[in-house]
């Protein structure tokens, strides 16, 4: 049985509707990134791939700086010990 035409009508009406705000939907996404973007771009907000180089940087110079006090303090150990052994006894005011 074919459907009424108000009901074809209503229909197209609707698909139409549905469609416009699929649109306008889309749309709006399209501006609120665009919006964001800007706004994050005058922020001067660093991205994440320079924000990762720089954390592991600073990881690599914690690290190398941790080698070079214990290198440091065995040189200062190794001093001392070795001024101990050089000096008279009434000399060693450490």
């Amino acid at each position: 049985m074919k459907q009424p035409k108000i009901l074809d009508d209503a229909l197209k009406v609707l698909t139409g509707a549905i469609d416009s705000t699929m649109a306008l939907r889309q749309q709006l996404v399209h501006q609120g990134r665009l919006l964001s973007q800007k706004l994050i771009n005058r922020l001067d907000v660093v991205p994440r791939s320079e924000l990762e180089v720089v954390k592991s940087m600073a990881a690599q110079a914690r690290l190398e700086q941790q080698k070079l006090q214990e290198r440091l303090d065995q040189l200062e150990q190794h001093l001392k010990q070795s001024m101990i052994t050089k000096l008279p006894d009434d000399k060693l005011d450490i």
